[in-house]
């Protein structure tokens, strides 16, 4: 131990503050979540992290997940306890259940501790409602995680210097009007009750992400407009909430914006510019009938997932997401039509229409020559467009279950890149135009359930097919040979 002291012993002063989080804090956490919030504390985190890898005191693995040997952990959290042996409350980091316990049953807290952990376990039920003044005396505390744990009187004792407050299943209606969080980095209370999180203008300047998923009685967000640089905000599963600012759709840094399953949502701000959204989710809001239009340019964004609202048609404006490579509609089972200036999508990949029952055109396409997943299963379209060759970056096409399909396109013998045809229950399909043996790179075909009797003899010669699926099917006898 001795020589992995003189190690330690060795480093910068933010390198030894980073060492003891990772030890007491942030072992196997990710890297960059790791690095965000402790910029916050300004402990220059990129450059640190890397010394400390580079002398081997910490490691960082494929999935960007840090590591430290249990002898490496073992000491970072001896070095905090041998801070203050007699009394837990003038050590810099709680972690451990006596330590945390006695610290807050017995308001031993001191402006030495920078950070706790309190886990439910840690108290038996009787003991659960403590005190919020026990962190009264904690005037540099700057990281704070509680599990279920009751603070009837709120969070006005907390410290201002706080830069990560993670609360699950946060008792209360509101935050407390007279909380500081002026240097907050990210904000978590998954679980919570909160109804309103504060009325009116709120300066949060340092504030990156704000995490209330499953908060099932948050009724609106508040007024984004003194938050510049939230990048995250996660509000999936508040079936309640029912009110979007208008601030937050015309957010200049958020990256992540996910709304999955607020199935109280019926509508978004008119219309919609953000600047640095990189994935945007809705999918499960049931009520949302109308996507808003998009006032600008939003090249960042690369992912829009709208399955399952109630979306009855996209905007023209759609051509603003040049840079979506993901659109998935799956199961809108209003939209009936897309717009033409989907062509203007240059980058995008997949299109996902799967359920869409009320779609039945595909509109003409020019220039997509970037989408290699198209799924249209499951709609009514009865043909597929001519122009389809001109996506010859095609290399899946899912038409299973178009049970008003008539027809395929001659021009289908155009997806020079196709690897796999799905027709399984197009039970209207007679005939398999015959072009498609040109299609050499093609490597699945299913026309199970079609009413075509065999195959064309053109895809016999196709050197590349491995897979043919053909059963049940039952169209009027063939005169191919």
């Amino acid at each position: 131990m001795s020589i992995l002291q003189i190690s330690f012993d060795g480093l910068q002063d933010s390198e030894k503050k980073i060492f003891l989080d990772v030890a007491c804090f942030f072992k196997q956490k990710n890297r960059d979540y790791v690095t965000k919030i402790l910029e916050g504390y300004g402990f220059f985190p990129v450059i640190g992290i890397e010394v400390l890898i580079e002398r081997s005191l910490l490691t960082v693995d494929d999935c960007n997940t840090l590591g430290m040997h249990d002898l490496l952990q073992e000491l970072g959290q001896l070095i905090v306890t041998r801070q203050s042996l007699e009394e837990p409350g003038k050590r810099s980091r709680l972690w451990r259940q006596e330590e945390v316990r006695h610290v807050l049953t017995k308001n031993a807290g001191s402006e030495v501790v920078e950070g706790m952990i309190i886990d439910d376990h840690f108290f038996p039920e009787n003991e659960m409602h403590l005190s919020a003044k026990a962190f009264s005396l904690m005037t540099n505390l700057r990281l704070l995680k509680i599990g279920n744990v009751q603070l009837p009187k709120g969070l006005e004792y907390l410290s201002n210097k706080l830069r990560l407050l993670v609360w699950h299943q946060y008792p209360l209606k509101s935050l407390p009007s007279n909380l500081q969080l002026d240097k907050i980095v990210e904000f978590e209370m998954c679980y919570s009750r909160i109804e309103e999180l504060w009325k009116g203008i709120k300066p949060l300047n340092t504030l990156k992400v704000m995490k209330l998923s499953h908060s099932e009685n948050l009724i609106k967000t508040p007024n984004f407009i003194e938050v510049p640089n939230l990048e995250v905000l996660d509000l999936e599963g508040c079936t309640r909430l029912r009110e979007i600012h208008s601030s937050l759709v015309r957010h200049n840094k958020l990256i992540l914006l996910n709304l999955k399953g607020c199935t109280s949502l019926t509508t978004l701000p008119g219309e919609i510019f953000m600047k640095s959204l990189k994935t945007l989710v809705l999918s499960g809001c049931l009520k949302l009938r109308k996507f808003p239009h998009v006032g600008g340019s939003m090249e960042c964004l690369q992912e829009l997932f709208l399955d399952e609202t109630d979306i009855k048609e996209m905007p023209l404006s759609i051509e603003h997401l040049s840079g979506l490579i993901l659109l998935t509609l799956k199961y809108c089972k209003n939209l009936s039509s897309l717009p033409v200036t989907i062509s203007s999508l240059k980058c995008l990949r997949t299109l996902k229409l799967s359920g869409c029952s009320k779609l039945k055109k595909f509109p003409q396409i020019v220039g997509m020559e970037g989408l290699s997943e198209l799924y249209l299963d499951g709609t009514s379209i009865t043909e597929v467009p001519s122009s389809i060759e001109l996506l010859p970056g095609i290399e899946l096409l899912n038409l299973n279950d178009c049970k008003n399909l008539v027809r395929l396109p001659r021009s289908i013998n155009g997806l020079k890149a196709l690897k796999t045809l799905s027709l399984s229950g197009c039970c209207k399909l007679e005939n398999v135009p015959d072009t498609l043996g040109q299609v050499e790179s093609l490597e699945e075909l299913d026309i199970s359930g079609t009413a075509t009797r065999r195959p064309p003899c053109s895809i016999f010669h196709m050197k590349n097919l491995k897979t043919l699926s053909f059963s049940g099917c039952n169209g009027p006898p063939s005169t191919a040979s």
